[in-house]
């Protein structure tokens, strides 16, 4: 067990288990085991006063924890490469549990919260946050129109992500394709290989928000399915603190959210057609008032503001 610091109020905790989390956490036996020797551990170690759980099969965090939340950020059943019916009933008998037993829960989307509050009346939503320029220290870039637009792709991959959109983009001569962080075999293997498509690798902190400072246009092209249900972009609030305009899929949790005219633009099926011509009418509309307000938008969904709203439920709840 290896502990460090990271900052003065962060400890991190880093377990060594024989068995690699990708096969133990779908093994019953294996995935208690561990939690069994890692809990025991904490609770020998570790003084606290409350406990977030993100694990959704971390079913033994409400046995050996006090005061434990569980904190939901995607639709996890079934969503797995090597996912099948034993495994996903193995996981949604353990989601099931630790939603139950939590003190209280979070889901960041509101498709998630629902799920939640079927088994858990004491559930919430807090959204996803996103940066603030005042932590970023970077102007946004000012209008400089242009035959070429550049648009940026986040997070590379994924089983919901529309490929035929990228293809075809690509096909474009008038769009460059920036795509930022790691990119999985899927994307490997079902993007075509092209000039107009670049990679940057993983960027992290102000590199990260200086090459989406080069882009045009943000987007977001999912493929609308159960995956994506429980999706609500980080990435969307990435883009606007930039000032970018966002060209992004119809997802379920787009519904519950209210934007201000010309910040996002929604294509309503997988027409390519439709998702290069609202490119095209983001970067045509798009000027230096807008992308000073879309930053500003960003601020006021700060992760600062949502861990405030995080605290005011625990605040309440705990007393």
């Amino acid at each position: 067990m290896r502990l460090f610091n990271p900052q003065n109020n962060i400890t991190v905790v880093e377990p060594s288990f024989p068995i690699n989390h990708k096969f133990r956490h779908r093994l019953p036996v294996l995935n208690e085991i561990y939690q069994r020797w890692l809990f025991k551990w904490i609770c020998r170690n570790i003084s606290y006063d409350h406990c977030i759980n993100f694990d959704f099969t971390a079913t033994f965090t409400y046995k050996y924890l006090k005061d434990a939340v569980y904190y939901c950020n995607d639709d996890f059943i079934g969503m797995g490469k090597y996912s099948n019916w034993l495994i996903n009933k193995y996981h949604q008998r353990c989601e099931n549990y630790v939603i139950r037993k939590a003190s209280f829960c979070i889901g960041t989307a509101r498709y998630l919260e629902d799920k939640l509050k079927r088994i858990n009346p004491n559930s919430y939503l807090v959204p996803l946050g996103g940066p603030s320029l005042k932590d970023i220290n970077i102007t946004p870039k000012k209008i400089n129109r242009s035959e070429t637009i550049t648009v940026v792709l986040m997070y590379v991959g994924g089983r919901n992500m529309n490929y035929k959109l990228i293809n075809d983009l690509l096909t474009k001569g008038n769009i460059k394709v920036m795509c930022i962080g790691p990119r999985d075999t899927d994307f490997e293997r079902k993007v075509s290989k092209n000039d107009n498509i670049t990679f940057t690798g993983i960027l992290k902190g102000v590199d990260l928000y200086r090459a989406i400072n080069k882009a045009d246009v943000g987007i977001a092209p999912y493929d609308i399915n159960r995956a994506s249900n429980g999706v609500t972009p980080n990435k969307l609030w990435q883009y606007f603190a930039l000032g970018k305009p966002v060209v992004i899929s119809d997802l379920p949790n787009l519904a519950y959210m209210t934007f201000p005219d010309k910040f996002i633009y929604i294509y309503k099926n997988n027409s390519s057609a439709d998702f290069y011509g609202l490119i095209m009418k983001a970067a045509e509309e798009n000027n230096d008032s807008l992308i000073e307000n879309r930053s500003k938008f960003a601020d006021s969904n700060s992760w600062d503001n949502r861990a405030k709203d995080f605290l005011n439920i625990s605040n309440n709840y705990f007393g």
